[in-house]
């Protein structure tokens, strides 16, 4: 691009920004300026080139910002009692809304305001949170161990970073036990609100970094 100097009279309609008229115009370091009174002073050839520039440089925006793409967040209200003993028949807590990815790093959050044990029996057991990309188990992101006869009740946060192949993908949460019978785990979601509601659990991407 040619070095060149603006003509002031030529932007008249910006003098307002400057009113004292001391901000000095762009000077080039040649000793002719050349002088740019409108589009029609830059040669064609430069504005083709300018424009394949950015054909193939379009500006750089975060994927983030992309709709689609990236950020997703599935909230619900859930109580479910866990009975299964095997990850293979684990229960379903809660899927995300399939979503479009790219290859890079996805954080992968869950939510629970509360997984409780509230009838405990005489033996130690523990409860078992497992992730899935679609029908792939990714692995168990969370445990929570409760001593014979003890009675638990805490809130859960998970993240898993993961890296998909592009395209379209929803998460699953599941859980199970290693005690059958009656269900002594539940892992619970409210609606929110007065009156001691839980609020909602979540499933939440966002690319990491």
């Amino acid at each position: 691009m040619s070095d060149f100097s603006v003509d002031p009279a030529a932007i008249a309609p910006l003098t307002t920004l400057d009113p004292t008229g001391t901000a000095p115009p762009y000077q080039a370091a040649s000793t002719t300026p050349f002088v740019l009174n409108s589009i029609y002073d830059v040669a064609p050839s430069f504005l083709g080139e300018l424009s394949a520039w950015f054909t193939m440089n379009p500006f750089p925006i975060p994927l983030t910002q992309m709709s689609g793409y990236g950020w997703t967040v599935t909230r619900d209200f859930f109580n479910a009692p866990v009975t299964v003993t095997s990850e293979a028949n684990a229960t379903t807590i809660l899927t995300s809304t399939a979503a479009n990815f790219t290859s890079r790093l996805l954080n992968v959050d869950f939510f629970s305001p509360e997984i409780v044990r509230g009838t405990p029996s005489a033996s130690a057991y523990a409860l078992h949170l497992v992730l899935l990309r679609d029908t792939t188990v990714l692995g168990g992101i969370g445990q929570i161990f409760s001593a014979a006869s003890q009675v638990v009740g805490v809130p859960v946060f998970c993240r898993y970073l993961d890296t998909p192949q592009e395209g379209s993908h929803s998460y699953t949460v599941k859980a199970w036990a290693n005690n059958a019978g009656s269900p002594e785990w539940v892992v619970q979601a409210g609606p929110g609100g007065p009156g001691n509601q839980y609020v909602p659990g979540f499933i939440q991407t966002s690319y990491a970094g």
